[in-house]
């Protein structure tokens, strides 16, 4: 027969009250792990579904999506910074403990027909000597491509068979995030997380002054570090309407071609979320790109990749993000 209770040593029964204390204990803090997961998922879902919204029904600006024109800039669709959704990268709080960023991918470098002259550039900037500038390029470009050459400083099929590797999909990459195919990706961790968020698989390298970031600006002739310091400064309190703009509010005249400067973002951003209820902790970023196609009969927008980037880049200070209501407050009858 099972004995009672009452009649086991003191020391089983501390035993097991310990056991099942410890038990129930680890269960409510799966229970709540869960709970935390869950509720990070649907701050993120609820924070897309909001930027896409935005993005779709609010005229696209200077350096964003606005959400109230200015008096005396209806015109030229210009917003303060306090009032549209700046897709220049400056982070934002989400809905929730969620955090986000967008930014006009139509400023970044591209990787379907890469200037190599600014990719150069940009790459020194991270250490990289002019003859590794050309084995990134060249392993890009056969990559990609449809035949099986060899350029100088590239690689075939055969090298990445020789190294295990998947083998090249020669087509255009989907997202930033394929450029860790690359045959030689295994040796880039220091830099080539910071060239992925400077890069688009879009056509890119549109000279947008209000959108363009600032390691970018660099590549351009003429734009010195404490110019570029400058232009990041005004712009993020007031978007530069144009180059005269610019050039009077910075007190020089500005290198560019006023006809190679476009006007408003473009139809491409990338959307950035991340969970932010570690604090200021903007790792495990979910990437969307999103375009705009008013003409769809789905949607207003197409979700061209999703990606997961996983390096932690600075996010900086999350900002509020001021905007007005989307429909007007109904009076009653």
């Amino acid at each position: 027969a099972t004995p009672e209770i009452s009649q086991l040593p003191n020391w089983v029964i501390a035993l097991v009250a310990a056991f099942i204390d410890t038990y129930a204990t680890q269960r409510r803090h799966q229970a709540e792990g869960v709970r935390q997961s869950w509720e990070s998922r649907l701050d993120q879902q609820a924070t897309l579904a909001t930027i896409l919204h935005t993005v779709a029904t609010r005229p696209r600006g200077a350096q964003g999506y606005i959400f109230e024109l200015n008096k005396m800039s209806a015109d030229s669709l210009v917003s303060s910074s306090q009032h549209q959704l700046a897709a220049d990268g400056r982070s934002y709080h989400g809905i929730g403990k969620s955090g986000f960023s967008v930014q006009d991918e139509g400023a970044l470098l591209s990787l379907l027909d890469p200037n190599r002259q600014r990719w150069q550039l940009l790459l020194s900037r991270y250490g990289l000597t002019s003859a590794e500038s050309e084995r990134f390029l060249d392993l890009l470009l056969d990559y990609t491509d449809k035949d099986k050459l060899r350029r100088l400083n590239g690689a075939t099929d055969d090298d990445y068979v020789a190294r295990g590797m998947m083998l090249p999909r020669h087509r255009l990459m989907v997202s930033p995030g394929e450029i860790g195919n690359l045959l030689d990706a295994d040796k880039w961790e220091e830099w080539l997380p910071s060239v992925q968020m400077l890069s688009t698989t879009r056509s890119g390298q549109l000279l947008n002054i209000n959108t363009m970031p600032a390691p970018l600006l660099a590549t351009l002739d003429g734009f010195d570090d404490d110019l570029i310091a400058r232009m990041v400064l005004l712009r993020q309190e007031q978007p530069f309407s144009s180059i005269e703009d610019a050039n009077q509010r910075l007190g020089k005249l500005l290198p560019l071609d006023p006809s190679m400067v476009p006007g408003i973002i473009s139809i491409y951003s990338r959307v950035m979320i991340w969970d932010q209820s570690n604090g200021s902790d903007c790792r495990h970023q979910k990437w969307i790109g999103i375009s705009l196609s008013p003409s769809s009969k789905h949607a207003p927008w197409d979700i061209d990749y999703a990606i997961t980037f996983d390096h932690g880049p600075d996010c900086g200070m999350l900002r509020p993000l001021l905007a007005a209501p989307l429909f007007s407050t109904p009076v009653a009858g």
